[in-house]
């Protein structure tokens, strides 16, 4: 089984909304642990490769990734970008051997997108992950696990290079083809989902995305699950960030978190 994309964590940029005078005011959102909050590593592609990926994008969603247009740009694209690097060696071999659609090509391909990924060359990942999308949704169709698996690291390719409207479409399509499934999948989308969010000031999504994730994932992976964890770690920090930090100490009930969180206002009384 091929690999989740890593967690997003929460790195709000902008604190909430200011309550209104006759309140007390609320303590700005704290900055988040450096090591909790993974950052952004944009990257370009060459331009004509951007343009021809652009294109290739109008192309399937226009005609569908099966059309006779859409295979002639991505055998274009696949031959004039990616066929000759070494490090596109072991897929470019596959398809030679197998066919461009074969699953063993597929495979070797979605595994090349992930492993850049994890090098964080989210842009020459974002590339590939599409290309791989393209096939899978040819050979298994739009609901296929190997299908949602791409769409999730495609997501997160977007989000990693800055586009967090694709990265949005892509994760509800990823859920939407999960349906009412709970997985480690789904969980990691929907904690990046509440990031996007997080990033973008929208608060109140994010907390009620993060609540309920943590209610899926207790109890269909376990309180004890890395991907629970991790969603409960989330939810606990954008509180802390929002200045809810009674709040926080409460939804992680972490004794490990307290020497993070001794310089929070609302604990120092």
């Amino acid at each position: 089984m091929a690999g989740i994309p890593p967690p997003s964590y929460y790195h709000p940029t902008s604190a909430p909304p200011s309550p209104p005078a006759s309140n007390p005011p609320s303590p700005s959102p704290s900055p988040l642990p450096s090591s909790r909050h993974k950052p952004r590593r944009s990257g370009d592609l060459p331009p004509a490769l951007a343009a021809l990926l652009t294109i290739y994008n109008m192309t399937v969603r226009t005609y569908g990734p099966s059309a006779p247009e859409a295979l002639s740009i991505e055998d274009f694209l696949w031959h004039n970008h990616f066929s000759q690097p070494p490090v596109f060696s072991a897929v470019h071999t596959a398809q030679i051997t197998h066919g461009r659609d074969n699953p063993e090509t597929i495979q070797a391909l979605h595994s090349l997108a992930r492993n850049l990924s994890d090098k964080q060359d989210f842009a020459t990942a974002l590339a590939l992950y599409t290309i791989c999308l393209s096939r899978e949704t040819r050979m298994y169709g739009n609901s296929h696990p190997q299908t949602l698996r791409s769409m999730s690291g495609l997501a997160f390719a977007y989000q990693n290079v800055g586009k967090d409207e694709d990265a949005l479409e892509m994760y509800e399509r990823a859920l939407g083809g999960w349906g009412d499934v709970v997985n480690v999948y789904t969980v990691r989308a929907r904690i990046n989902v509440a990031s996007i969010y997080a990033d973008n000031g929208r608060f109140e999504d994010a907390e009620e995305v993060l609540r309920r994730t943590v209610q899926e994932a207790g109890g269909k992976l376990g309180g004890g699950h890395e991907s629970t964890k991790l969603a409960i770690h989330n939810l606990g920090f954008l509180l802390r960030a929002l200045g809810r930090c009674e709040e926080a100490v409460g939804v992680c009930e972490c004794g490990e978190w307290e020497d993070e969180w001794a310089d929070c206002p609302l604990l120092q009384n």
